[in-house]
């Protein structure tokens, strides 16, 4: 093994710059642990109990789903996206009794030449599939069976590059249908045979689903973070029934936030402001 000197070493200004943004970040989580927080008798107070990092250990990009476990703690299921040369892996934090903590219980290998979309876990739990769905860069999708982590199957999608991914009971079957869209379509398919059921244009890249008028059909919102079209597609007819020619937001989701039995779609947007 060679002795790594001045002379040797290829200075990269991005990784120097992402090293130190990474450094700092920690060095805040440690200081906002550590600071106490004023007396109050309010619950709305948020208490820092437990921090997890580590070297080569990046959470949530793909996504951070919380499992309910009867009579236990729940556990935490996250996936790396994969980039700064780290390949994308999935990952189970479970609460270990013994170490009074949480700890990181399983990890799948690393996988090349392929990046995590999105892992989807809640989404199927809403509908009692202890399952996980990961939807890759390439056309691939597996399934998981989420006690054992074994793979049960996969499918592949028609395109590759997708964007996002979501799960929704569409055609009330009782069964949720797995939604993908990409930077130009979206698409929806039989989470059990892998058949693609519908296909629309529309201009996306993130979205969510919902009751978003007063018909009993599900909708889909998507937009295209920091530019682009929004709109909303009934997923039963394939309409689009509203559109908007700017995006919603980097982040969005719905929620009826009104109580008037039909649901909102929420942004949140780069320029630090919720809409």
């Amino acid at each position: 093994m060679g002795v790594v000197t001045n002379e040797n070493i290829n200075f990269n200004p991005k990784l120097y710059l992402l090293l130190v943004s990474l450094a700092l970040l920690q060095v805040s989580f440690a200081l906002a642990s550590t600071q106490s927080l004023p007396e109050s008798d309010s619950d709305e107070l948020v208490e820092l109990t437990w921090v997890y990092n580590g070297i080569r250990s990046v959470i949530g990009t793909a996504g951070f789903e919380a499992a309910n476990r009867e009579g236990s703690p729940p556990e935490f299921i996250h996936a790396y996206a994969g980039t700064y040369g780290i390949l994308c892996y999935w990952s189970i934090i479970s609460y270990d009794e013994t170490l009074d903590t949480y700890t990181q219980t399983w990890c799948s290998l690393p996988r090349e030449s392929v990046d995590i979309v999105r892992i989807i876990h809640e989404d199927l739990a809403r509908f009692n599939l202890d399952k996980i769905v990961i939807v890759y860069s390439s056309t691939l999708v597996e399934v998981y069976d989420r006690q054992t982590r074994t793979l049960e199957y996969t499918f592949h999608t028609q395109k590759e590059e997708p964007t996002d991914a979501v799960m929704e009971d569409i055609n009330d079957d009782g069964v949720p249908e797995l939604i993908i869209c990409w930077k130009s379509q979206v698409a929806v398919y039989d989470l059990t045979t892998g058949a693609e059921l519908q296909n629309y244009s529309a201009t996306a890249g993130i979205m969510c689903t919902g009751q978003m008028d007063d018909d009993p059909g599900i909708e889909v919102a998507v937009c295209r973070p920091f530019s682009g079209r929004s709109s909303i597609i009934d997923l039963t007819t394939g309409q689009t029934e509203w559109s908007y020619n700017n995006s919603m937001g980097d982040k969005i989701r719905s929620a009826d936030i009104d109580g008037d039995g039909k649901d909102e779609v929420i942004g949140l947007h780069h320029s630090n402001s919720i809409a």
